[in-house]
Protein backbone atom coordinates (compact mmCIF):
# COMPACT_ATOMS: atom_id res chain seq x y z
CA UNK A 1 0.00 0.00 0.00
CA UNK A 2 2.92 2.41 0.97
CA UNK A 3 4.50 1.63 -2.49
CA UNK A 4 1.12 2.04 -4.36
CA UNK A 5 1.13 5.79 -2.48
CA UNK A 6 4.11 6.46 -3.42
CA UNK A 7 4.10 5.54 -6.84
CA UNK A 8 0.28 7.30 -7.37
CA UNK A 9 1.82 10.52 -5.46
CA UNK A 10 4.60 10.45 -8.18
CA UNK A 11 2.04 9.91 -11.27
CA UNK A 12 -0.30 12.73 -10.12
CA UNK A 13 2.65 15.11 -9.92
CA UNK A 14 3.30 14.08 -13.27
CA UNK A 15 -0.33 14.91 -14.48
CA UNK A 16 -0.50 18.26 -12.46
CA UNK A 17 -1.95 17.09 -9.54
CA UNK A 18 -0.72 17.52 -5.71
CA UNK A 19 1.41 14.82 -4.44
CA UNK A 20 -0.48 14.17 -1.02
CA UNK A 21 -3.87 13.77 -2.86
CA UNK A 22 -2.49 11.31 -5.64
CA UNK A 23 -0.23 9.29 -2.96
CA UNK A 24 -4.46 9.17 -0.62
CA UNK A 25 -5.65 8.22 -3.37
CA UNK A 26 -3.81 5.30 -4.39
CA UNK A 27 -3.21 4.12 -0.84
CA UNK A 28 -6.89 3.67 -0.54
CA UNK A 29 -7.07 2.14 -3.70
CA UNK A 30 -4.41 -0.49 -2.76
CA UNK A 31 -5.73 -1.31 0.23
CA UNK A 32 -9.46 -1.71 -0.69
CA UNK A 33 -8.41 -3.53 -4.23
CA UNK A 34 -7.22 -6.38 -2.53
CA UNK A 35 -10.68 -8.23 -2.25
CA UNK A 36 -13.71 -7.49 -4.63
CA UNK A 37 -16.67 -6.21 -2.05
CA UNK A 38 -19.72 -3.99 -3.32
CA UNK A 39 -17.80 -1.40 -1.91
CA UNK A 40 -15.02 -1.24 -3.46
CA UNK A 41 -12.98 1.55 -5.16
CA UNK A 42 -12.17 1.59 -9.00
CA UNK A 43 -10.33 4.27 -10.35
CA UNK A 44 -10.21 4.97 -14.24
CA UNK A 45 -8.01 7.84 -15.26
CA UNK A 46 -6.46 10.01 -18.05
CA UNK A 47 -3.75 12.48 -17.52
CA UNK A 48 -3.15 13.75 -20.48
CA UNK A 49 -2.50 17.67 -21.78
CA UNK A 50 -6.29 19.57 -21.62
CA UNK A 51 -7.73 19.48 -24.51
CA UNK A 52 -10.47 21.45 -23.57
CA UNK A 53 -10.49 25.36 -22.57
CA UNK A 54 -12.43 28.50 -20.95
CA UNK A 55 -15.66 28.33 -18.95
CA UNK A 56 -17.46 24.83 -18.58
CA UNK A 57 -20.73 23.81 -20.62
CA UNK A 58 -24.01 24.78 -17.88
CA UNK A 59 -25.69 22.41 -19.69
CA UNK A 60 -23.15 19.46 -19.77
CA UNK A 61 -22.31 20.04 -16.21
CA UNK A 62 -25.86 19.66 -15.16
CA UNK A 63 -26.10 16.45 -17.57
CA UNK A 64 -23.37 14.91 -15.70
CA UNK A 65 -24.63 15.41 -12.08
CA UNK A 66 -28.49 14.36 -13.14
CA UNK A 67 -27.40 10.89 -14.96
CA UNK A 68 -24.78 10.74 -11.76
CA UNK A 69 -27.66 10.93 -9.29
CA UNK A 70 -28.83 7.36 -10.22
CA UNK A 71 -24.83 6.47 -10.53
CA UNK A 72 -24.47 2.71 -10.89
CA UNK A 73 -27.86 1.80 -11.19
CA UNK A 74 -29.02 0.13 -14.84
CA UNK A 75 -29.51 2.04 -17.70
CA UNK A 76 -32.00 -0.54 -19.30
CA UNK A 77 -33.42 -3.62 -17.45
CA UNK A 78 -34.48 -6.05 -20.50
CA UNK A 79 -34.09 -6.23 -24.33
CA UNK A 80 -31.35 -4.00 -24.05
CA UNK A 81 -27.91 -4.01 -26.15
CA UNK A 82 -27.09 -7.09 -28.26
CA UNK A 83 -23.56 -6.70 -27.21
CA UNK A 84 -21.16 -5.51 -25.01
CA UNK A 85 -19.39 -3.69 -27.57
CA UNK A 86 -23.39 -1.83 -28.34
CA UNK A 87 -23.73 -0.99 -24.53
CA UNK A 88 -19.98 0.54 -24.81
CA UNK A 89 -20.73 2.16 -27.95
CA UNK A 90 -24.07 3.70 -26.23
CA UNK A 91 -23.03 4.99 -23.23
CA UNK A 92 -19.74 6.14 -24.77
CA UNK A 93 -22.66 8.32 -27.27
CA UNK A 94 -24.60 9.38 -23.85
CA UNK A 95 -21.78 10.58 -22.08
CA UNK A 96 -18.47 11.94 -23.86
CA UNK A 97 -19.43 14.78 -24.92
CA UNK A 98 -20.87 15.95 -21.98
CA UNK A 99 -17.47 14.69 -20.51
CA UNK A 100 -15.74 16.68 -23.07
CA UNK A 101 -17.34 19.88 -22.50
CA UNK A 102 -18.08 19.64 -18.72
CA UNK A 103 -13.89 18.39 -18.35
CA UNK A 104 -15.46 15.73 -15.92
CA UNK A 105 -14.48 11.58 -16.83
CA UNK A 106 -17.60 9.57 -16.68
CA UNK A 107 -17.28 6.01 -15.78
CA UNK A 108 -20.06 3.09 -15.94
CA UNK A 109 -20.38 0.00 -15.59
CA UNK A 110 -21.96 -3.06 -18.23
CA UNK A 111 -23.78 -5.74 -17.14
CA UNK A 112 -25.19 -9.12 -18.62
CA UNK A 113 -29.21 -9.19 -18.13
CA UNK A 114 -30.78 -12.50 -17.79
CA UNK A 115 -32.15 -12.71 -21.03
CA UNK A 116 -28.19 -12.37 -22.50
CA UNK A 117 -28.47 -9.15 -23.66
CA UNK A 118 -26.47 -5.90 -21.93
CA UNK A 119 -26.86 -2.83 -20.27
CA UNK A 120 -24.67 0.20 -19.07
CA UNK A 121 -24.97 1.68 -15.69
CA UNK A 122 -25.73 5.57 -14.73
CA UNK A 123 -22.00 6.72 -14.10
CA UNK A 124 -20.11 8.01 -11.71
CA UNK A 125 -18.16 11.69 -12.40
CA UNK A 126 -14.94 12.68 -12.01
CA UNK A 127 -14.46 15.82 -9.90
CA UNK A 128 -13.58 19.12 -13.02
CA UNK A 129 -10.48 18.87 -14.48
CA UNK A 130 -9.60 15.55 -12.82
CA UNK A 131 -7.69 12.91 -14.66
CA UNK A 132 -9.62 9.98 -12.53
CA UNK A 133 -13.04 8.96 -11.51
CA UNK A 134 -14.35 6.23 -9.73
CA UNK A 135 -16.66 3.21 -11.08
CA UNK A 136 -20.00 2.95 -10.07
CA UNK A 137 -20.41 0.38 -6.66
CA UNK A 138 -21.25 -2.84 -8.10
CA UNK A 139 -24.75 -4.54 -8.87
CA UNK A 140 -25.69 -7.23 -6.47
CA UNK A 141 -27.12 -10.18 -8.78
CA UNK A 142 -26.25 -9.20 -11.88
CA UNK A 143 -23.01 -10.23 -13.82
CA UNK A 144 -20.39 -7.85 -14.52
CA UNK A 145 -18.88 -8.34 -18.46
CA UNK A 146 -17.03 -5.24 -18.19
CA UNK A 147 -16.62 -1.78 -17.07
CA UNK A 148 -15.73 1.77 -19.62
CA UNK A 149 -15.42 5.65 -19.08
CA UNK A 150 -14.47 8.50 -21.30
CA UNK A 151 -11.29 10.80 -21.54
CA UNK A 152 -12.02 14.49 -21.52
CA UNK A 153 -8.45 15.46 -22.20
CA UNK A 154 -6.41 14.91 -24.99
CA UNK A 155 -4.94 11.40 -23.85
CA UNK A 156 -7.19 9.13 -27.07
CA UNK A 157 -5.55 5.81 -25.19
CA UNK A 158 -5.70 3.96 -22.16
CA UNK A 159 -3.35 5.04 -19.37
CA UNK A 160 -1.36 3.81 -16.77
CA UNK A 161 -4.07 4.34 -13.68
CA UNK A 162 -6.47 2.16 -16.49
CA UNK A 163 -3.57 -0.71 -16.86
CA UNK A 164 -3.87 -0.54 -13.17
CA UNK A 165 -7.62 -1.31 -12.77
CA UNK A 166 -7.68 -3.99 -15.80
CA UNK A 167 -4.71 -5.98 -13.96
CA UNK A 168 -6.84 -5.62 -10.47
CA UNK A 169 -3.67 -3.47 -8.93
CA UNK A 170 -0.81 -5.09 -10.82
CA UNK A 171 -1.89 -9.08 -10.30
CA UNK A 172 0.61 -11.33 -12.30
CA UNK A 173 -3.09 -13.67 -12.68
CA UNK A 174 -6.34 -14.35 -11.86
CA UNK A 175 -9.50 -11.76 -12.01
CA UNK A 176 -9.32 -8.14 -13.76
CA UNK A 177 -11.55 -6.12 -15.44
CA UNK A 178 -11.71 -5.69 -19.15
CA UNK A 179 -12.12 -1.60 -19.75
CA UNK A 180 -13.66 0.41 -22.43
CA UNK A 181 -12.65 3.48 -23.28
CA UNK A 182 -14.82 6.52 -25.06
CA UNK A 183 -11.64 8.76 -25.84
CA UNK A 184 -12.03 12.28 -27.33
CA UNK A 185 -11.20 11.92 -30.85
CA UNK A 186 -14.37 9.36 -31.03
CA UNK A 187 -12.54 6.14 -30.61
CA UNK A 188 -14.02 3.08 -29.02
CA UNK A 189 -11.40 1.14 -27.56
CA UNK A 190 -10.44 -1.44 -24.86
CA UNK A 191 -8.14 -3.74 -22.68
CA UNK A 192 -8.74 -7.03 -21.56
CA UNK A 193 -6.15 -8.34 -18.45
CA UNK A 194 -4.53 -10.52 -20.56
CA UNK A 195 -3.36 -8.03 -23.21
CA UNK A 196 -2.82 -5.09 -20.61
CA UNK A 197 -0.61 -7.75 -18.60
CA UNK A 198 1.76 -8.27 -21.47
CA UNK A 199 2.79 -4.67 -21.35
CA UNK A 200 3.85 -5.03 -17.52
CA UNK A 201 7.60 -6.18 -16.10
CA UNK A 202 6.61 -9.11 -13.84
CA UNK A 203 8.78 -8.42 -10.32
CA UNK A 204 8.04 -11.17 -7.85
CA UNK A 205 4.15 -12.03 -7.58
CA UNK A 206 3.57 -8.94 -9.17
CA UNK A 207 3.90 -6.28 -12.24
CA UNK A 208 5.51 -3.26 -11.21
CA UNK A 209 3.18 -0.27 -11.95
CA UNK A 210 2.95 0.27 -15.64
CA UNK A 211 2.79 4.46 -16.17
CA UNK A 212 2.58 4.50 -20.25
CA UNK A 213 -0.57 5.03 -22.76
CA UNK A 214 -0.78 2.08 -24.69
CA UNK A 215 -3.41 1.53 -27.55
CA UNK A 216 -5.74 -1.95 -26.31
CA UNK A 217 -7.91 -2.72 -28.90
CA UNK A 218 -9.75 -0.10 -31.38
CA UNK A 219 -13.36 -1.21 -31.88
CA UNK A 220 -13.49 -0.85 -35.59
CA UNK A 221 -16.65 0.83 -37.27
CA UNK A 222 -17.15 2.71 -34.23
CA UNK A 223 -17.18 6.65 -33.79
CA UNK A 224 -18.28 7.89 -30.64
CA UNK A 225 -19.98 11.22 -30.82
CA UNK A 226 -18.22 14.13 -29.54
CA UNK A 227 -20.66 17.10 -29.58
CA UNK A 228 -23.22 18.02 -26.62
CA UNK A 229 -25.96 17.87 -26.74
Amino acid sequence: VIVSALVGGTLSEATGGKFANGAVSWAVQGAMGRESSSTEVDVVGSGGVTAAQGQINVSAEQFLQAESAQAGQLFCTQKCYATPDAAHEAAGNRYLGASLFARREAGWRVYRLSDQTYSFTYPSIGDIGAPSASLPDRLKGFVQHSAGHTHWDSNYQLSGQDWFLITNGGRRSGNGTTLYLAAGDGSLRFSTPQQARSLGTLVGARFSPYTGNFDGTVVSGVTIKTTYP
